[in-house]
């Protein structure tokens, strides 16, 4: 049987890195779906909401540099250089004025773009992400991920327990289907999308709460209700941002938009209405 996608997809290059992507529609107004960071993460965690929204929009989701099939990065990134990159990627895809929605890792990246281009900004969604300060620059942590597992059962029951002592923990469909996307060799080993080996140089580097304050776009913020995220940090968020609309999704936790993808996806259409 022969998949069907919804979506193209191909590469782009920008200060000598090439970009994967995925696209769908070509008609209606702009929206840059950005991911989070782990092991397992890419372009495809948010693909439903692409698909969901396709008929309507432009939209466009980036495998960030790093992860899936998107270069490594060669030095140390910035949260404003990987911004940079992914401005100017989604320029030549045709995108001007846009809503951004970003998941995790994807919502900060989402918070810079907003400061930085105010007049290319329509709307920002952000989902189960607070602003963080980075008063020192700080690299990605290391990890005990292993560079390769001897089957796909292995990387998933690993994948799994690695998030056991937490709230937080994908489900575990979402993992399977993240590895459907990893690299194979020979002998089967399986190779997580975005092993922290790849990610070792993406820098924390920048006062987010800075960023997300400067916003000057209307901002929706997705809450997973479950979610190990400060609560107290969501409640400065609504005081700094008195007019930011908040979804509270029940019995979700970080991993909303794949646990909870119609809830998510009824929040944003009604946002972008």
């Amino acid at each position: 049987m022969v998949e069907v996608v919804s979506y193209s997809e191909g590469f782009i290059n920008i200060d000598g890195y090439n970009l994967h992507y995925l696209e769908w529609g070509n008609a209606g107004k702009g929206l840059i779906l950005l991911h989070g960071s782990a092991p397992y993460c890419s372009a495809h965690d948010i693909e439903a909401i692409g698909d969901a929204l396709r008929d309507r929009y432009h939209i466009i989701a980036f495998d960030m540099i790093g992860h899936a099939q998107s270069d490594d990065p060669r030095k140390p990134l910035g949260f404003e250089e990987h911004v940079s990159i992914l401005y100017r990627a989604a320029q030549q895809k045709g995108f001007e004025k846009v809503t951004l929605i970003g998941w995790s890792f994807g919502g900060w990246l989402s918070m810079v773009w907003a400061y930085s281009y105010p007049r290319e900004v329509e709307k920002v969604v952000l989902i189960d992400i607070i602003p963080v300060t980075y008063t020192e620059p700080t690299p990605q942590a290391p990890e005990n991920t292993p560079a390769s597992f001897s089957s796909e059962e292995e990387a998933v029951d690993f994948l799994l327990n690695k998030f056991s002592a937490l709230s937080d923990v994908p489900p575990r469909r979402y993992v399977e289907e993240s590895l459907r996307y990893s690299r194979r060799d020979d002998e089967g080993r399986v190779y997580p999308l975005s092993h922290h080996s790849r990610r070792f140089n993406i820098r924390k580097d920048l006062d987010l709460w800075k960023c997300f304050t400067g916003i000057e776009a209307p901002i929706l913020l997705i809450w997973g209700e479950d979610s190990e995220l400060p609560v107290e940090e969501m409640k400065r968020m609504m005081t700094v941002k008195s007019n930011m609309a908040v979804v509270d999704i029940k019995s979700a936790n970080h991993f909303v938009p794949v646990s909870h993808p119609e809830q998510v996806i009824n929040a944003i259409e009604s946002f972008l209405i």
